[in-house]
């Protein structure tokens, strides 16, 4: 099941390059709603570490300026050093599918620079999460 967990709004970007980082700003801000929302510790003293080892994004239509986005992210899978983690954007409030993000982030060591297993209370607490019957709402919409 998909959790909706962030709407936000779009300010006009001048090019390309610049509506990218928006976009990934966005994305990123979407992500650590879902943290949030699950529960996981993702900054400061004791946070795991996780990198984005790869990601796609399946362009479905283009968000507008000005136009307000929900964002509905679940874990995919759970692996031994890794999560896949998928998030939808839609048009605030409708079944308007924008765009589909899938990424694998690995939990690292920041020392060696090298994967980490996943705890198994860790991977369970995203899976336990998403099997959750009702959906999860956080984050505020700008006017």
């Amino acid at each position: 099941m998909l959790r909706q967990i962030a709407g936000d709004f779009i300010d006009a970007g001048l090019h390309r390059i610049e509506a990218f980082f928006e976009d990934e700003a966005r994305r990123f801000a979407g992500l650590a709603e879902y943290f949030r929302a699950v529960g996981f510790r993702f900054a400061g003293e004791g946070a795991m570490e996780f990198h984005v080892a790869h990601a796609t994004v399946d362009f479905k239509k283009p968000i507008l300026n000005d136009e307000h986005v929900d964002l509905w992210s679940r874990t995919e899978k759970a692996g031994n050093t890794s999560l896949i983690i998928v998030t939808e954007i839609h048009g605030a409030g409708a079944d308007d599918l924008r765009s589909v993000i899938r990424e694998v982030q690995v939990h690292v060591d920041l020392a060696t620079h090298t994967p980490l297993p996943i705890p198994e209370a860790v991977k369970a607490q995203f899976l336990n999460f998403d099997m959750r019957a009702e959906v999860v709402l956080t984050g505020e919409r700008a006017d």
